[in-house]
């Protein structure tokens, strides 16, 4: 008996020492080179002893990261072989994972039905498990998919029902999402005041709490509803300010969008020569990045600049790509100025035949479009007429109801004459109740002073930290840098500025949700804070990023290899902090002395800035200094 025991415990331990062996594994792969974590990969799912669980994680990690490279026919393969694992093993909670997963990868692709068809099923087992957030989550996917595919009344009644699971389950920043989302479904419905107010309203949100890719996306939808309301000025600066955030974080699904809008508006300027150019550089950015309706979008841009130009066969080969495509697809959005453009082209080519079937098949489209239009409108009457009749209903009722209440005139001078008789009463009770009250009143206004007094210092407080996170915030750091400056400009005291940024966040919050990319940001400020030396302050700069401030510097500590040595304690750290168990967390780090040469305070910041973004160019999870 006490063999069995002991052999039992030590099955146990065994157990657990490799199920961590097998976490850091993950980990450590996934700070590797590209080309190191696919061999690596490989060999770990060669290894027949993992268990079911742990075969769906690494075989996910490799989905996300052919995902996040933005290789999205790699990804989907992986995707499907581990969406049969969890099918097989039966694994509820990963299978509904994985579902949604795909749903986010054909929906980049531009399958919006093989997109929907899985956010469903994992929509079913959300709603079965009582998994609000993630419930929000896949509704609001599925409202973006159906309002692509111009089902414009689907995907609002999608919306409407996210909106109150995020505003009970999730937080504000959820709830701006789905209205910049609606916003975005507005403009499909050519309502473009509504949408051009929602999104100012979200601009400003994301700007005032510095979530910089959601101000980029929402300033890219402005710029589209700007472009349709005839504001073309306007729309150009906002389309440009998304692009230089897209081209700086070097996001090709997303530049491939915008600089379709780009060049769309240049052909409403007039302008062919630009758009063309633009359009040019979004087709590159749609076949990288697999965004099949951008690519449609920016062939037809195409077709149209060489069409104005005179030159109709180079506009021909883009228009005929441009078709086939948007049949494959569907996208009926499209299909239809497609059409009319081939008739134009036909046309021009001395082609009157095939320019009037082209002109057929507009109509045709069109026919389809207006019939379907017409049945939501006439069942939207038939609700209406339907309402109406309610409220005459109600009107009715209501004044027989008056009726009742002033059946005789006798009845209204008595209620006249005790309401008068109540207020005299009152009144005198009222005086006499203040007289007694004045002192007490007096010592309140004395005591709320002193409390108002106690409040402002605590606002005060609360103005210096992130509401979040709990550490000093931007506000904050602006003042503590300039200080530090004005100490290193008049007494040479030297000080750090180290900027650190989450590698892939945004990619960490479509996949888990938001709730999860808090917590990361939660933690992570509290590794950082936990890493810093004495004279060192941690400070969020705004969104996933963060800066370090670190005072008082030695000869020792100054030099180059001290802040690489707080770095290296921050990714140990990093690791052992918790976080989804199919996902791990990397930082990357710029820093610069104010002793290098640098001119002024904001000269500082910049080089710091700048190597940064060297280190997430370089590969990420790294450190760049001088």
């Amino acid at each position: 008996m006490q063999f069995l025991s002991l052999f039992f415990c030590f099955s146990l331990i065994s157990f657990q020492v490799f199920a961590f062996d097998f976490q850091g594994r993950l980990v450590s792969i996934q700070k590797l080179d590209k080309a190191a974590q696919l061999a690596q990969f490989e060999q770990l799912l060669a290894q027949p002893s993992l268990s079911s669980q742990q075969r769906f994680e690494a075989l996910n990690a490799v989905t996300m990261y052919y995902f996040r490279q933005s290789e999205l026919s790699n990804a989907l393969k992986k995707g499907q072989i581990t969406y049969q694992h969890t099918q097989q093993h039966q694994l509820a909670a990963p299978q509904a994972a994985t579902e949604k997963l795909l749903g986010i990868i054909y929906y980049y692709q531009g399958d919006l039905n093989n997109a929907l068809t899985y956010y469903q099923q994992a929509l079913a087992y959300y709603e079965q498990s009582g998994n609000k957030v993630q419930q929000a989550n896949v509704l609001n996917n599925i409202a973006l998919a159906q309002s692509a595919q111009g089902h414009s009344q689907a995907a609002l009644a999608s919306y409407l029902e996210a909106e109150p699971l995020y505003l009970k389950h999730g937080s504000e920043y959820d709830a701006v999402d789905v209205r910049a989302n609606i916003a975005g479904l507005y403009i499909s419905l050519r309502r473009f005041d509504q949408a051009i107010a929602m999104l100012e309203s979200a601009v400003t949100y994301y700007q005032k709490h510095g979530h910089d890719n959601d101000l980029a996306r929402a300033q890219a939808d402005l710029g589209v509803a700007l472009k349709y309301a005839g504001n073309l000025p306007d729309a150009l600066a906002r389309l440009q300010a998304s692009l230089s955030y897209y081209q700086q974080k070097e996001e090709a699904y997303n530049l491939a969008a915008t600089l379709h809008n780009i060049a769309e508006v240049y052909l409403l300027m007039k302008l062919p020569i630009k758009a063309q150019a633009y359009a040019e550089q979004g087709v590159s950015h749609s076949r990288a990045s697999d965004h099949n309706k951008a690519l449609v979008g920016n062939l037809q841009v195409l077709a149209k600049a060489w069409y104005w130009r005179g030159d109709a066969l180079q506009a021909q080969l883009y228009l005929r790509e441009g078709l086939k495509l948007a049949n494959e697809l569907d996208y009926q959005s499209s299909l239809a100025s497609l059409f009319i453009l081939n008739a134009l082209i036909e046309a021009a080519l001395e082609q009157p035949e095939k320019a009037i079937a082209a002109e057929q098949a507009y109509q045709a489209l069109e026919r389809n479009r207006f019939n379907t239009e017409l049945n939501t409108m006439l069942a939207e009457s038939e609700a209406l007429q339907l309402q109406q009749k309610l409220e005459v209903v109600q009107q009715q009722k209501a004044y027989q109801a008056e009726l009742n209440r002033n059946k005789t005139v006798e009845e209204r001078y008595l209620f006249a004459a005790l309401t008068l008789l109540f207020l005299v009463m009152f009144l005198a009770y009222k005086k006499l109740r203040d007289f007694h009250l004045n002192k007490e009143l007096a010592l309140q206004v004395e005591l709320q002073t002193e409390k108002l007094t106690r409040v402002n210092q605590q606002l005060l407080q609360v103005s210096l930290e992130d509401g979040l996170t709990g550490i000093q915030n931007r506000r904050s750091f602006d003042a503590d840098i300039r200080k530090l400056w004005q100490k290193f400009t008049e007494h040479h005291q030297n000080f750090a500025l180290v900027f650190i940024d989450i590698d892939h966040f945004k990619a960490f919050n479509d996949m888990f949700g938001h709730v999860a990319g808090d917590k990361v940001l939660q933690e992570a400020a509290q590794v950082f804070s936990q890493a810093m030396p004495n004279g060192a302050a941690v400070y969020r700069y705004g969104g996933e990023e963060f800066a370090v401030l670190i005072d008082g510097l030695d000869e020792t500590i100054c030099c180059h290899e001290g802040v690489c040595s707080i770095y290296k304690e921050i990714q140990s750290c990093l690791v052992s902090y918790s976080a989804p168990e199919q996902a791990s967390i990397t930082v990357s780090a710029g820093t610069c002395f104010a002793d290098e040469q640098v001119e002024s305070l904001n000269e500082l910041i910049n080089v710091a800035d700048k190597r940064l973004y060297q280190a997430k160019r370089a590969g990420r999870d790294q450190l760049v200094c001088q």
